[in-house]
């Protein structure tokens, strides 16, 4: 399963996030270059920006090296001794708590650029 994860994680998030990040600089430059940077100082836009980049270093700094990490310790064959299973415990913990917080913060990001614009 983890090597699934991984591989989610290596061909669908990680450039979801980058491209997601990179989109919402070239819509920002665009935005400056026209002369609309009244429209940056809105509290939903800046939330909206600010969301979105910790989500998105969430996601490529701390999911894809954990996910990666589970794949390898999964891919070991060298048994389920105590120090293995309490690094994957760890290694679970860490991806449960960073994705879901980069979930979290994704849709405060949406939430902020619709509702709060």
């Amino acid at each position: 399963m983890w090597p699934h994860v991984a591989s989610l994680h290596g061909f669908v998030i990680a450039p979801g996030a980058v491209l997601t990040v990179l989109s919402g600089v070239l819509l920002t430059m665009n935005l400056v270059n026209r002369g609309a940077t009244e429209i940056m100082t809105r509290p939903g836009i800046l939330i909206m920006q600010t969301a979105g980049i910790i989500a998105a270093v969430l996601a490529l700094f701390v999911g894809v090296p954990t996910a990666n990490q589970m794949a390898a310790l999964a891919a070991d064959d060298a048994g389920a001794t105590d120090q293995i299973s309490g690094l994957a415990a760890r290694l679970r913990k860490r991806q449960a708590i960073a994705s879901s917080v980069a979930g979290l913060l994704t849709l405060l990001a949406l939430f902020a650029g619709t509702v709060l614009k």
